[in-house]
């Protein structure tokens, strides 16, 4: 494929999705990790999760704190919840690029890897926290 088609293919997708992130319903997931990181802004209380002021252990706390810092500078919408997830899912697209300049990985293994990760990725929930899990992985597949 031509380069040029793809960067009009890659531009509509940022567009349609960058107009759309605001509009779609929240899943469980997106609205979960919402609430927590709402509910670390407004108690003020960083040090430990809560879901309507009970303790919740079940994830890593780095979501929640990118997604608090995102809402006290942006203020508090839905299109700002999706937002810090979109951009993982940029820097994803664009990490390929990135490790073929280091030549960090074997082109076949990272084939296999990206691959079978973007899909399950894009099968489940596009906007909910798999995409810092994915890019955080990619980046510790470095040799």
């Amino acid at each position: 494929m031509p380069k040029k088609f793809l960067v009009v293919i890659f531009v509509l997708y940022v567009i349609a999705n960058c107009f759309n992130l605001g509009k779609l319903n929240f899943s469980y997931k997106e609205a979960k990790s919402a609430i927590i990181s709402l509910q670390l802004n407004t108690s003020g209380n960083y040090k430990w999760q809560t879901i309507l002021g009970k303790p919740y252990f079940k994830k890593p706390p780095l979501a929640a704190y990118y997604s608090s810092i995102l809402f006290k500078i942006f203020g508090n919408s839905e299109f700002t919840a999706r937002a810090g997830q979109f951009v993982f899912i940029l820097l994803i697209v664009f990490l390929p690029l990135f490790l073929k300049e280091f030549k960090a990985l074997d082109p076949p293994y990272f084939a296999f890897v990206f691959l079978t990760t973007a899909i399950v990725l894009m099968s489940i929930n596009v906007y909910s926290t798999y995409a810092m899990s994915v890019f955080f992985l990619f980046l510790a597949l470095y040799k």
